[in-house]
């Protein structure tokens, strides 16, 4: 086995007799959160005799219905795609690694040779007797999964060796050391490559006419995440920063402009591969890891954007917000999706990239949250009687950013600061121009809230549904909020429960639903009979106050 050292590359550039091979650039690519992206790529080439134009770069999991091919100069009458058998040779150069090597690029000239038993012959290398054969290349040397290369070698036992006294056949084994003047230390080996290959043809009716290709098709392969920063500033501005995160498994981008979307398109054949791809299956594993998240939290597809028509971006003044975007970004948005255009970028497969979008300073309030709950839990004894279990007593710190920025704001990771101190790392929701969002904080440990229910009447008998009797239960639920910060504070209480208020205090707001099977633990009877409720208070509380809501309500169990 011979030891090969490449001094030349191979290219497997493989073009017909008779047809124009042509290069495609990327020129574009716009890139969604949910790990798939829209490709534009152009290339220019003059048709053959035939009017044909061939094409090697086939997109890979191109998406049913989205590779779309067109010419600026005359239409495309047909595009052809197919698999072809390729076969190329060609020679390279290789280091002699043998003897026989040596002799054989070397023939014709005078050499000094000497032998293992020290017998030292001068003369001409008139000529060596070789025997010719071919091997396979490594895969991962020379030829790709769908291509098979062989080298050529040789091999041989004995060498003729012309002196002043006549010729002489020599062994090569024997051969301890060889000189020659202007030794020639490297031998042409012939590769072949044998490769199937995919093939896009063009057809057009013109020959030998040069046009202009542009090639689309959405695929998968790369996505973007949004990840925010948010300042705590003094006088409650905040300065929110976003940057998108890039990952690129599709292909080497090299200096190409790239537009990222807020919110996802409607591509309903999306997990169909086209026939023009050559391929069985798509080829996603962007998409196939988010799937594997616990929930797409970073989707914006349940999300409406029908407040972000066709967009134009205007001149930003002091008061949308000091949007600082550099003199390169722009941003527009057109059927329902907005687009961040970004410069150009490089970003090699397999390879991430962090881009700024925009900075701006916005106003903010602190504000505190309580959204508290209770659960019957019947116990079906001679009494009939109910149980409470209540929610966790948390009350978080949220901050209320108020979007005067006029760009939207996508759903995205959100890294809260004050200064240099982290205060937390949560999720922005989507927020668009002139909303609001809420992004939590903390849980507030200085302001305690507290839950008192108890039963006020009881009816038996009180209503009969479906062939049954059911007890009216009347209770009484008391929320205690204390404030025990050095400053007032404004909150707001959400209240649930199962069951019907009939009375809420202090402007309580009072929202009935359908029965939900939260409220309860071994509930029997017909879900008609009882509502779910959630009663909403807003309040503000000095420092060292208490706020007492309270409410009356009622609810059925059967008998």
């Amino acid at each position: 086995m011979y030891k090969y050292t490449l001094l030349a590359v191979v290219s497997f550039s493989f073009i017909f007799v008779g047809a124009v091979d042509i290069k495609f650039k990327t020129q574009r690519v716009i890139v969604f959160k949910d790990g798939y992206c829209l490709v534009v790529k152009k290339g220019s080439a003059t048709s053959n005799d035939k009017g044909e134009i061939i094409s090697y770069d086939v997109p890979q999991s191109a998406v049913l219905g989205s590779l779309w091919a067109t010419a600026k100069e005359a239409d495309i009458t047909s595009l052809n795609a197919e698999w072809r058998e390729v076969t190329k040779t060609e020679e390279k150069d290789f280091t002699c690694t043998e003897y026989v090597e040596i002799l054989e690029v070397n023939k014709g000239k005078k050499c000094k040779i000497v032998m293992n038993d020290k017998t030292k012959y001068e003369g001409r290398i008139h000529r060596v007797l070789l025997s010719k054969s071919v091997s396979n290349l490594s895969q991962n040397v020379f030829n790709t999964q769908n291509s098979q290369a062989t080298i050529s070698s040789i091999s041989g036992s004995y060498f003729v060796l012309r002196t002043e006294t006549g010729d002489m056949l020599l062994p090569v084994s024997q051969i301890r050391s060889l000189f020659v003047r202007n030794m020639i230390t490297t031998i042409k080996r012939k590769i072949e490559t044998k490769e199937r290959r995919k093939q896009l043809t063009f057809h057009f009716a013109q020959a030998n006419k040069k046009h202009n290709i542009t090639l689309m098709y959405f695929t998968p392969g790369m996505r973007w995440i949004p990840s925010y920063r948010i300042d705590l500033q003094p006088k409650n501005i905040a300065a929110i920063s976003l940057q998108a995160e890039i990952i690129n498994e599709n292909e080497d981008l090299l200096d190409v402009p790239m537009d990222i979307v807020v919110g996802v398109p409607n591509f309903r054949f999306r997990d169909t591969v086209s026939p023009l791809s050559l391929e069985n299956t798509l080829r996603n594993v962007l998409r196939n890891s988010q799937r594997q998240n616990r929930t797409n939290s970073f989707s914006n597809a349940a999300v409406s954007l029908q407040q972000i028509n066709a967009y134009s971006a205007p001149q930003r003044s002091q008061q949308s917000g000091n949007v600082t975007l550099p003199s390169e970004l722009t941003a527009k948005g057109s059927q329902d999706l907005f687009v961040y255009k970004l410069p150009k970028l490089t970003i090699r497969k397999g390879g991430r990239a962090a881009v700024h979008i925009f900075t701006a300073k916005v106003k903010y309030r602190d504000i505190y949250t309580w959204k508290a709950a209770i659960k019957h839990n019947l116990s079906y004894s001679s009494k009939n009687r109910t149980q409470l279990e209540f929610s966790e007593n948390k009350i978080w710190h949220e901050i209320e950013l108020l979007n005067n920025t006029e760009l939207p704001w996508t759903t995205g990771a959100a890294m809260i600061m004050q200064g240099q101190q982290p205060l937390a790392q949560e999720l922005l929701t989507y927020t668009s121009s002139g909303s609001k969002v809420r992004v939590p904080v903390t849980i507030a440990v200085d302001i305690q809230g507290t839950v008192n229910e108890k039963e006020t009447k009881r009816q038996p008998r009180d209503l009969k549904w479906d062939g049954y009797h059911y007890v009216k239960v009347n209770n009484q639920a008391k929320l205690d909020v204390c404030n025990n910060k050095r400053g007032a504070i404004d909150i707001e209480i959400i209240f649930a429960f199962g069951g019907k208020a009939t009375q809420a205090s202090d402007d309580g707001n009072v929202t009935l639903h359908a029965y939900n099977s939260r409220d309860w633990n071994n509930y029997r009877g017909s879900s008609a009979v009882n509502n779910s409720t959630t009663v909403k208070w807003k309040k503000t509380i000095k420092a060292g106050e208490s706020f007492m809501p309270q409410v009356d309500y009622f609810y059925y169990i059967r008998h």
